[in-house]
């Protein structure tokens, strides 16, 4: 099998290296802007429309769902991995996940729930040994999503930049 360390971390702990666990499909979740939290609004009854106070936007909480796949040598090993993993998920407070796919950006999460759980079918390599593979989802919650505006530039339409 590939060794694909170095590309998913859990505080700071490389999924792949300690739990025998990649992350399939789910991280753009994370790269999709976070819901907008409803404004302050008013609705005058002498006025069209709404009121609505936009001097600040904030963000609301996002989920996203991840499929994860672990691999181990025997059941044994599968075993132990699987309960270090959701170990380190339940403990207090929210957990780091970096993603070196996203520029290691880092987000704050906590598990909510597993959607799915589906053992694979033992798969054998180029003379590796057979290996035991289980497929999952977990559902994590982000509840104060970042968005980093250190990069951002507004520019007029005849390209001046705008110093706020």
């Amino acid at each position: 099998m590939r060794d694909v360390s170095g590309y998913f971390f859990i505080d700071g702990i490389d999924l792949f290296t300690t739990f025998g666990m990649i992350i399939e499909e789910g991280s753009a979740d994370f790269l999709k802007y976070p819901p907008k939290k409803a404004g302050i609004e008013h609705d005058w009854m002498d006025a069209n429309g709404r009121e609505v106070d936009l001097s600040r936007i904030f963000f609301d909480q996002r989920e996203g769902v991840l499929n994860m796949a672990i691999f181990a040598t025997t059941e044994d090993e599968f075993w132990t991995r699987h309960n270090q993993f959701i170990s380190q998920m339940i403990q207090p407070g929210t957990h780091r996940l970096t993603l070196k796919s996203h520029g290691e950006r880092s987000y704050y999460i906590y598990y909510k729930e597993c959607n799915n759980y589906k053992k694979g079918k033992p798969l054998t390599g180029n003379g590796e040994a057979n290996l035991v593979a289980y497929r999952f989802s977990i559902v994590v919650v982000e509840p104060e999503p970042q968005v980093d505006s250190s990069h951002v530039f507004l520019v007029a339409e005849d390209n001046v930049f705008i110093i706020t």
